[in-house]
């Protein structure tokens, strides 16, 4: 569509609008293609039913893929829309070839870039409500390296409002096959202005930006740069690979009439396990959700700041706690602050901001302990301090708050 003559719809990169006839089908079916490319296109109204399965209608989409390998939706200058379709972008459970047999795969080697979904192509106006928690992109039987976004912001993709934006749990132990996913530089619940998008009031439990991975999956996951509104979530199942999430913006915007639904973000793996980091940039702010991991190898959570969690005892919980180090605040003062820790770990300290009763955490310094586990910081103490501990791959849980008012030590 990108190299049709004419104009762009509004602001989108799109030329050519492709709309359903009466009956339900698809807008793009890819079965048993090796290459596929699709720019420039404004896709809209795929909202009704089309049997997949055996005594069962399915929601249609405006691309089903079956068996099927490196395709490419969008690309910088050539992005496409996708708008008040039931799903933008979906694999299935059962081949169209029979409607009962397992699909030989979904999609394999897969890039999502510079797209609008569920945005009109002014990308500030949202969509009806279509078809309750289908997501925009569900990814099931897939393979290889499923790229959506990417490092160079030209390839964000905007998601605007829906019950889910992008899912893959559906999937037959048969059909576990190792993926590597990359997710990085959009924007969930977002204009292409930054603005917050309408939340509406819906009949269901929860709002999820990202969930992939049933039991034991052999994926490696890589969320890194986005922009997501509270209340969507982010999670994974047990998954085999490693699992990053790093540079993530989670944002509690308040707007007349906002609905309220909880909301969470969670990793659990028999990998590694890398939340924030040291380097500039990895650390994450996550503002009215609770965060959560498992994993037996490696933990870690480092420079990220969590404000107004919606569980105030547990902002962190993780699930091997016999595997973590300890850390406690001991004697705070106007200049300085010290406690005792496992000995040499690596100790992050954060300002709660003096938020009564929402305990949010601010990162401002990393000091060690000694090998007796003692540790001191030395500056200015204008808040209370929250202090959490890394060491042999996990960090700890953060400390109760403690703070200084006068010479009076307050848990």
């Amino acid at each position: 569509g990108s190299t049709q003559p004419g104009e762009k719809f509004q602001a989108s990169d799109a030329k050519i609008q492709i709309v359903p006839g009466n009956s339900g089908f698809d807008a793009f079916v890819l079965l048993n293609i090796d290459g596929f490319e699709l720019y420039g296109v404004y896709i809209t109204g795929f909202a009704n039913s089309v049997p997949r399965k055996i005594g069962f209608e399915s929601p249609t989409a405006a691309l089903y893929i079956e068996n099927s390998k490196n395709i490419q939706i969008g690309a910088p200058g050539k992005g496409n829309v996708f708008f008040d379709n039931s799903y933008a972008i979906s694999t299935w459970y059962t081949s169209i070839t029979d409607g009962s047999s397992l699909p030989i795969m979904g999609a394999e080697n897969l890039k999502i870039y510079s797209n609008y979904f569920g945005l009109a192509p002014d990308g500030i106006s949202i969509g009806g409500i279509i078809r309750g928690v289908a997501p925009e992109i569900a990814l099931n039987y897939c393979k290889g390296l499923i790229e959506i976004g990417g490092a160079d912001i030209k390839l964000r993709n905007f998601f605007g409002t829906k019950a889910t934006f992008i899912a893959g749990q559906f999937s037959d132990p048969s059909r576990l096959f190792p993926s590597d996913y990359l997710i990085q530089n959009n924007f969930f619940g977002y204009d292409i202005n930054g603005q917050a998008s309408i939340i509406p009031t819906r009949n269901t439990s929860g709002m999820t930006a990202i969930t992939l991975g049933p039991g034991n999956s052999p994926y490696s996951i890589k969320i890194l740069d986005n922009k997501i509104q509270t209340p969507y979530s982010v999670s994974t199942g047990q998954v085999t690979g490693e699992v990053y999430f790093q540079g993530n913006i989670l944002q509690n915007d308040q707007y007349p009439g906002k609905p309220y639904y909880r909301a969470f973000t969670g990793f659990n793996s028999t990998n590694n396990i890398k939340i924030g980091g040291e380097n500039p940039g990895e650390g994450n702010t996550i503002t009215g959700q609770q965060l959560s991991a498992g994993s037996p190898k490696s933990v870690l959570v480092q420079q990220t700041n969590i404000y107004c969690s919606l569980v105030p005892s547990e902002e962190i919980y993780i699930n091997r706690s016999n595997l973590l180090p300890v850390v406690e605040i001991k004697v705070i003062t106007s200049n300085s602050v010290s406690g005792i820790s496992s000995p040499k770990s690596k100790i992050e300290l954060f300002m709660d901001d003096d938020c009564p009763g929402c305990q949010p955490f601010k990162y401002f310094t990393t000091v060690l302990a000694d090998e007796n586990g003692n540790w001191e910081y030395k500056g200015s103490i204008t808040s209370g301090i929250i202090a959490t501990a890394t060491l042999n791959g996990f960090t700890s849980l953060f400390t109760n708050v403690k703070s200084i008012k006068g010479s009076v030590l307050l848990n």
